[in-house]
């Protein structure tokens, strides 16, 4: 069983929920969906009582749904998603559904509950359309699969060269660095330098699972960050959004962003 009450600690204190994820050891998914629970029957996690123990959390929020929903307008998620090809934003849309409810005297679900509805259906369905993006929202991180080299005038030695890579999904304006390791010193520089280039710090910084960006621990985990790399991210005001493991999807457009580097 997760460590609900932990996740709550944790949440109180302002930690985000890839960094929560990493302390309690468990999905990023996981922690957004328990949250979300808790703002449908507690309002938030502040209301969440502070007796109950982990079972008793549980209990209350797989339990109590089905009577708790009834008051709440279900959102119509086949529609949402077509709106969302279309070029909707997710933002744009939530507001519409809490306008129908307000129309027909019912509760509408809070942001996170309802992404959270939206994004299972579209799972279980196994639907995939075009992600769209925001003008500055985030930033996608990765090392570039194919390798650069330059000889060393005095030795002659063919050296590689390792490229870091940031790009802006919706722009497609993209800062490169060369660095002659993979390792966190040489990835965080790369970050550095990439806010400084870009002139500005992303929202979302979304780092595909590469052994710098992951805990190798955990790695068959949903996107369990490094340590380091989460207070890092911290730091600067970002929220760290990995991907999630042999999940292409998760980056829609991204892949083809390496090639244009050799």
């Amino acid at each position: 069983m997760l460590d609900y009450k932990s996740i709550v600690r944790l949440k109180r204190l302002g930690l985000n929920n890839s960094a929560i994820a990493s302390n309690v050891h468990c999905k990023w998914d996981s922690v957004q969906r328990l949250v979300a629970r808790c703002e449908s029957v507690w309002g938030s996690v502040d209301g969440v009582p502070e007796n109950l123990s982990n079972e008793e959390i549980a209990d209350i929020l797989f339990s109590s749904r089905k009577s708790v929903d009834l008051d709440y307008l279900q959102p119509d998620s086949e529609k949402i998603l077509e709106k969302q090809r279309q070029g909707y934003q997710r933002n744009e849309l939530w507001a519409e559904y809490c306008a129908e409810a307000a129309a027909l005297g019912m509760k509408a679900y809070k942001l996170s509950r309802f992404n959270e509805i939206v994004s299972e259906y579209r799972s279980k369905h196994d639907i995939s359309f075009t992600m769209g993006h925001v003008p500055g929202l985030e930033a996608q991180a990765d090392w570039a699969g194919d390798h650069g080299h330059f000889v060393d005038c005095d030795t002659g030695e063919l050296i590689e060269v390792h490229v870091f890579v940031m790009t802006l999904p919706y722009s497609g304006y993209f800062y490169c660095e060369g660095f002659l390791d993979e390792k966190m010193p040489s990835w965080l520089a790369g970050h550095v330098n990439a806010f400084s280039f870009f002139g500005g710090v992303p929202a979302f910084v979304i780092p595909d699972n590469c052994a710098t960006a992951v805990d190798r621990q955990h790695f068959d985990e949903k996107g369990i960050l490094n340590t380091r790399y989460v207070e890092f991210l911290n730091h600067y005001g970002a929220i760290p959004k990995p991907t999630r493991v042999r999940k292409p999807r998760d980056k829609g457009g991204t892949c083809r962003t390496p090639c244009s580097y050799r």
